[in-house]
């Protein structure tokens, strides 16, 4: 054991038996168990009515209950049957399909690749690229002799079909 481990257990020895001394306690005599309650005691409160304790000996509990007993309990009663009326019926009608519209022709495929933008900003030139095949056009051109090129932009195109709507190709 180390010296100051020593000394530290000698200090504590000497301040737990300086104060059983001062308190007028020998050792021998020091409590170990805290006193039982009084028998009865009553409590009083202004707004709560006096209620009074009675400590319990074994001998009044009553023998006739086993916390540890599986006790089975009367079933509660059924509930009460409801009838629910049926839904009332509705007369059925054979589905008739709407009379289909005419099918609406297919827009022309745009096949070539926008590929890049070139020349001023007030008359741009767009490259369109098909199967090793290059072609050139400003907006209004025709391309391919069925496609108009109605706008030239940083990232895309709009060609139209003659006849049909606006296509957006974008760059590739």
């Amino acid at each position: 054991m180390r010296p100051w481990t020593r000394i530290a257990a000698i200090a504590a020895v000497a301040l737990v038996s300086g104060y059983f001394v001062a308190n007028g306690l020998a050792v021998d005599e020091a409590p170990l168990v805290p006193p039982p309650p009084p028998a009865a005691a009553t409590v009083t409160h202004p707004d709560i009515p006096s209620i009074e304790l009675h400590a319990t000996s074994a001998a009044e509990i009553q023998p006739g209950r086993n916390v540890f007993a599986y006790v089975v309990h009367e079933a509660p009663p059924a509930p009460p049957v409801v009838r629910q009326l049926p839904p009332p019926e509705v007369p059925l009608r054979a589905f008739e399909p709407a009379e289909e519209a005419p099918a609406a022709p297919a827009q022309a495929r745009f096949t070539w690749r926008f590929i890049g933008r070139f020349g001023p900003k007030q008359n741009p030139l767009a490259v369109f690229a098909r199967e090793g095949e290059i072609v050139t056009a400003r907006q209004g051109q025709k391309i391919d002799d069925r496609f108009v090129l109605r706008a030239i932009g940083n990232e895309s195109v709009e060609v139209q079909p003659e006849g049909e709507g606006v296509q957006r190709i974008p760059l590739t």
